[in-house]
């Protein structure tokens, strides 16, 4: 594989983990109001979120031992 084909892996990857907790957010927001966000508030979440695992992942990959 290529190194792009590894990049996208790892993107779209982080992007699916980053859905999970904005789903609970968003069921959350479904059953009670206080729990409710705006979709803009959403969508910088899920970004943000992507970007942490993104981040991890790129340690992980420079400090685990090459095999």
């Amino acid at each position: 594989m290529t190194l792009l084909q590894h990049e996208l892996q790892v993107v779209v990857g982080a992007y699916l983990l980053a859905a999970i907790p904005i789903g609970a957010i968003v069921v959350a927001g479904r059953m009670s109001p206080l729990y409710r966000l705006p979709r803009e508030h959403l969508w910088r979440w899920w970004s943000r979120f992507a970007l942490v695992i993104v981040g991890f992942a790129v340690l992980i990959s420079v400090l685990a031992p090459a095999s």
